[in-house]
């Protein structure tokens, strides 16, 4: 009870003037799925990744594509993932946990995110609350801390609907660093372009 409330007077502390995405992703059984979707593309060296969707998925199913972001050295790179469904916040991380995939194409990426990364995700108007369940940001170098953060920031943010993100812990909200390193107090939103100088070409 007491967490629900702390978590609730956060939302109330954050919330801004933007309409939340749908949450309409489902599940549909591999046969269904055309062979081209759930493959990511290929990273550029520009920093981004391009694909192309299939010249024509079958009646009646939602293709939706995935803006990922992945490590490569000390910078970010945007991986493409086409997948079969409305994809919600929640479910493009659940993606980005899942690492880049292993293909020639991606050779050389890594994620920050550590393993057992289940997160919780709320949005409400624009803003997306993220509690980190079990990671604690200590527990990751310097380095990943911001790597870590910047992943899920870009990867949220690039998602219609979504324009801020606060991060806590068991409820609790925590300071996070920007991509330039400092620290933001707890409860203060961090958005896309505090991370972008991180993305490879940027």
């Amino acid at each position: 009870m007491i967490r629900r409330c702390r978590t609730a007077a956060v939302l109330a502390l954050v919330v801004t003037g933007c309409s939340s995405p749908p949450d309409g992703f489902q599940a549909i059984p591999a046969s269904d799925v055309p062979f081209q979707l759930g493959a990511s593309s290929t990273a550029s060296t520009s920093g981004s990744a391009s694909t192309s969707l299939p010249a024509a998925a079958p009646e009646g199913i939602v293709v939706d594509t995935v803006d990922l972001f992945f490590v490569a050295n000390e910078t970010l790179v945007r991986v493409q993932r086409l997948v079969a469904g409305s994809v919600s916040p929640s479910s493009a991380l659940e993606l980005l946990a899942s690492g880049p995939v292993a293909e020639a194409g991606l050779a050389g990426l890594r994620s920050a995110i550590p393993g057992g990364f289940a997160p919780n995700v709320r949005v409400i108007r624009g803003v997306a609350l993220v509690d980190l369940g079990e990671v604690r940001l200590e527990s990751l170098s310097p380095v990943d801390q911001r790597l870590f953060v910047a992943q899920i920031v870009l990867t949220l943010t690039s998602r219609n609907g979504v324009g801020q993100v606060v991060f806590s812990v068991g409820g609790d909200p925590i300071a996070v660093p920007r991509g330039r390193g400092d620290l933001v107090e707890p409860l203060t939103p961090v958005t896309y372009d505090d991370y972008a100088g991180m993305v490879a070409g940027s």
